[in-house]
């Protein structure tokens, strides 16, 4: 079965890096409507969910950075269902500001359902960083 990729976009300025953008297929995937999701952060989808302390402080880290984050993480849709969810996070920048010299950037989530992906390598990650990264190349072109 194949696996639909989705794209998220955070804005890193704002108090807790809330979601400014998400496509259809984040809509899909997760059971919430754009309009619940923008302005909220994405851990609205660990709800009672067990996360890894040491994912945990990644997604931190990805969120005050941009440093790249990778993992299968469970998550909760609207529904209740739990799934679980490859996320790869990372900083994607978009201008300089010609005063200060600082970046502007956002976080870029490229997400997918790999709840019944059953033949998923145990070392995956490499091959993944490979797909979040043609993924944001076609989204910087487009």
């Amino acid at each position: 079965r194949d696996c639909k990729f989705c794209v998220t976009i955070g804005d890193p300025r704002r108090q807790d890096c809330p979601l400014i953008a998400v496509s259809d297929e984040f809509q899909t995937m997760t059971g919430y409507s754009r309009e619940e999701l923008i302005g909220q952060n994405c851990r609205v989808l660990n709800s009672n969910c067990l996360l890894d302390p040491e994912d945990f402080t990644g997604l931190r880290q990805a969120c005050a950075s941009g440093l790249p984050f990778t993992k299968v993480i469970l998550n909760r849709r609207k529904s209740g269902e739990l799934f679980l969810n490859l996320i790869d996070l990372r900083g994607l920048v978009v201008a300089t500001d010609p005063r200060s010299g600082e970046e502007l950037w956002f976080l870029v989530g490229i997400q997918g359902d790999v709840t019944h992906m059953d033949d998923m390598p145990r070392n995956h990650l490499p091959e993944l960083h490979q797909v979040a990264t043609l993924i944001r190349t076609r989204l910087v072109e487009e």
